[in-house]
């Protein structure tokens, strides 16, 4: 499994940068490629949209995961706390 680096999973700042970065991408490479009449270039930007959306998916989904496993630390802390009182 890829890993993302670890600037990426714990700068919120390189985080958002990135995101930006695969959204513009995404939608420029995406216009550009509706206005092109050799078969070629529309298909090198329609490749270039997709892989910048594709990025952004793998960001946001190991983000939500690592989201996810801090939530059941914090709640198995608090099962241990309850049960220990």
């Amino acid at each position: 499994m890829l890993r993302a680096s670890p600037l990426i999973e714990y700068s919120s700042t390189v985080l958002i940068l990135c995101l930006w970065i695969g959204a513009i991408t995404s939608i420029l490479s995406s216009l550009i490629g509706l206005f092109q009449q050799d078969i070629k270039k529309v298909i090198a930007y329609s490749t270039m949209s997709q892989l910048a959306r594709e990025c952004n998916k793998f960001i946001i989904f190991r983000h939500q995961t690592i989201y996810e496993k801090i939530i059941v630390i914090i709640n198995s802390q608090i099962t241990k706390a309850h049960n220990y009182l």
